[in-house]
């Protein structure tokens, strides 16, 4: 692991960059950077970056983390906030090569402000967690990627921002369980052949607003709202 905060402390990083290298196992994770325990990060420009399978930045155990500018970025997930974790960013950009930009879980709190967020998967938001995103642009590039999944009594909301999956049978927007996401202002599109713009099962509720529209291959539905 790059670098490590437990406990109480507090970390402040300016520029540069922080590199976890090594390989994972079950007991053992090497972050970029990993906060824990009650530890308050601050990180404003720079790299974070995790090699190989690792998570660029890991978040748990009511850690509160922000991130002003710079790149996070990892083959595996970008961008992990879990237990209950705070995690604010502004501006930059959070990529998951081959997994997901963005994963939230277990009531962890995730606001993204003037970002992108690019992964197989772009946003994955499960287990009760709660992600705002505003003037945001999240993509799912994977084949049978999702730019946004929201499961599992998660909470979604986008204001003026842009979902989108590139893949061939990708979709823009997928929620189902009890979650329920709410677009205001925004364009939800899938360009692949055989792509989704929105697909809603379960008891998921999706909510949009103020002309948000979803598109798929060519052809754009302007939508309000769809339980």
């Amino acid at each position: 692991t790059g670098l490590y905060a437990d406990s109480s402390t507090t970390v402040n990083v300016s520029g540069g960059t922080i590199t976890g290298n090594g390989v994972s196992s079950e007991s053992s994770r090497a972050y970029g950077l990993s906060a824990n325990g009650s530890s308050t990060v601050n990180v404003s420009g720079g790299t974070i970056t995790g090699s190989g399978d690792n998570t660029g930045l890991n978040a748990a155990g009511s850690s509160q983390v922000t991130v002003s500018g710079g790149n996070i970025s990892s083959n595996n997930t970008g961008l992990n906030a879990g237990n209950s974790a705070g995690v604010t960013v502004r501006g930059g950009t959070i990529t998951g090569t081959y997994g997901r930009g963005l994963f939230a879980y277990g009531n962890s709190n995730v606001s993204v402000s003037n970002g992108n967020i690019i992964g197989y998967n772009g946003l994955y938001a499960v287990g009760s967690s709660r992600v705002n995103i505003s003037n945001g642009n999240i993509t799912g590039d994977g084949r049978y990627g999702y730019g946004l999944y929201a499961g599992d009594n998660s909470y979604v909301n986008i204001s003026n921002g842009t979902i989108s999956a590139s893949g061939t049978s990708g979709i823009g927007l997928n929620a189902l369980g009890s979650s329920r996401v709410t677009v205001s202002n925004g364009n939800i599109t899938a360009n692949g052949t055989n792509g989704t713009g929105l697909s809603a099962n379960g008891s998921s509720t999706v909510d949009f607003n103020n002309g948000t529209t979803v598109s798929y291959t060519h052809l754009t539905l302007p939508t309000k709202r769809i339980v």
